[in-house]
């Protein structure tokens, strides 16, 4: 029996609700878990008049306790099975930057010191992303944006500047084999977490049995945004850094 948040409590002001379901999946609950939590919150509203900030206080510290209470955390790492995918990722960003910066210059496709720092930060926060996406998720979304643009363009400037400090090659590659290697490996990973990851609707905030609630319809629940972003953010986030770095690269090395 799936609904939608406000079907299962209806009573309980929007923002709070969805407060509370974001916290309690970034602490990793079972979609049944967060349907019985929000039905309990909406019995109590109900009963006693109460709003849920009155009744529970802060919905993200409401959640927290709930979570504890599961046995679940938010910042246990995943399987170390899980960076294999990463580094391939991170190959394949390395191959297709400096392969389409060097189609995009005229050029052999130069290997420099440059690169080999690209591939070891490119590595660090893919594994870094990958093994423990919620904390990589709470910062960007209780970070201060500038905070957030200028952590983004730490990787591209820490590249640049490296290259302006030692611009000679130590190794030159045909570009268009190696930008189509890169651009293999991206899309093959691509693949591979979207058709083998798991998926949010696979396991939907689902209503309590015998409370009342609509049948299970056709179609999925809706997701916060911000979950979404989390489910493939190792997947956009590579496609994302790639086009940066080509762009960013390819106008600071032109010339």
């Amino acid at each position: 029996m799936t609904a939608e948040l406000q079907d299962i409590a209806p009573h309980v002001d929007a923002a709070w609700r969805e407060e509370l379901v974001l916290e309690l999946r970034l602490h990793d609950v079972p979609g049944e878990a967060i349907g019985g939590a929000l039905a309990e919150v909406e019995a109590h509203c109900v009963d006693s008049g109460e709003d849920a900030q009155e009744a529970f206080g802060d919905a993200r510290t409401y959640a927290a306790t709930l979570a504890r209470a599961t046995g679940r955390r938010d910042d246990e790492p995943l399987p170390l099975r899980t960076v294999g995918p990463a580094t391939a990722e991170t190959v394949g960003i390395m191959a297709t930057t400096t392969g389409a910066v060097a189609l995009l210059r005229g050029q052999a496709a130069d290997v420099h010191l440059s690169a080999v720092v690209l591939l070891v930060l490119l590595g660090v926060a893919l594994v870094g992303v990958v093994r423990r996406p919620t904390p990589v998720l709470r910062f960007f979304l209780d970070t201060a944006p500038w905070r957030v643009a200028l952590a983004s363009a730490l990787l591209p400037v820490v590249v640049v500047a490296v290259h302006l400090l030692a611009p000679d090659a130590v190794l030159a590659l045909p570009p268009a084999p190696l930008t189509a290697l890169g651009l293999a490996l991206l899309t093959t990973c691509t693949v591979l977490r979207v058709s083998r990851g798991p998926h949010l609707d696979d396991d939907p905030v689902r209503a309590p049995a015998g409370t009342g609630g609509p049948e299970a319809g056709p179609a999925p629940r809706r997701t916060p945004w911000q979950l979404r972003l989390l489910e493939h953010a190792d997947v956009w986030g590579a496609w994302v850094t790639t086009a940066v770095l080509v762009t960013v690269l390819g106008l600071a090395l032109r010339g």
